[in-house]
């Protein structure tokens, strides 16, 4: 509907590749009976820096930052409340991508839009949102809610500013601590699901080294309580598995 409109992650298969960038920013237009349509469409063209030469041009024509900027100015031009971005920087090169971001947070505050951005870039959660969720793995959990109070307007400059390291240096923090605690989960399994060979191929092997590698390298202090009630978890499931024909064997 109006309210709702999206923006995706891959800017080559956004696009109808037999519709001109005219018909793809006309059609949310007249789906929801929006008059004026020379004006929107020049004016939606501008906002997100396209000349209005490529206005009949077809996808193939384009780079894939101009997709983007089309899928991103044909997601306005219906003027939504809420904007959904699926990692819509993800598949662009670098510079394009920071053009974008910075493009997109002046549009996204100019027109009052609700924008909900998902993204694996620390930095341009920081740059764009105005409170950052950070997402457990499987199952996906909101595992903590982190306002970002930096001034605004942001850009790559921002990234100098002492509030921004430390809001870089927090959700690192919690993002690397998930991930050793990932990688101590899948070891705790290949170590059980070894079926407790002895010496240099024992089942406990892998768990060690993970376990050094969270004593010497987390910041924050493990423990090893849990590491060994998680282990042991581990041992116990699979000693119901190895009977198993596919369980794996030394």
């Amino acid at each position: 509907g109006r309210t709702v409109q999206m923006v995706f992650q891959d800017p080559y298969g956004s696009l109808h590749p037999r519709q001109t960038v005219d018909r793809a920013l006309s059609e949310p237009l007249a789906v929801h009976g929006i008059g004026d349509v020379e004006t929107r469409i020049l004016r939606g063209l501008a906002e997100v820096a396209l000349p209005a030469t490529v206005r009949f041009r077809y996808p193939h024509q384009l780079s894939g930052g101009q997709r983007q900027r089309v899928a991103i100015a044909r997601a306005l031009m219906a003027e939504p409340e809420v904007l959904l971005l699926d990692e819509p920087f993800g598949a662009l090169d670098a510079q394009t991508r920071l053009v974008l971001q910075e493009q997109l947070a002046a549009l996204v505050e100019t027109s009052g839009t609700t924008a909900i951005l998902v993204t694996h870039s620390i930095e341009e959660a920081i740059l764009l949102a105005d409170t950052i969720l950070v997402m457990t793995a499987r199952p996906g959990r909101i595992a903590a809610e982190i306002a970002v109070e930096l001034p605004r307007p942001r850009s790559l400059a921002t990234a100098h500013d002492p509030a921004y390291r430390a809001l870089f240096d927090r959700i690192y923090g919690l993002l690397r601590e998930w991930c050793l605690a990932q990688t101590l989960d899948f070891a705790c399994a290949a170590a059980a699901l070894n079926c407790t060979g002895t010496g240099a191929r024992g089942g406990i092997q892998p768990l060690s080294a993970v376990e050094n590698l969270i004593a010497t390298g987390s910041r924050h202090p493990t423990d090893f309580t849990a590491l060994a009630a998680r282990r042991n978890a581990a041992a116990r499931s699979a000693t119901r598995l190895r009977s198993r024909p596919w369980c794996p064997r030394p």
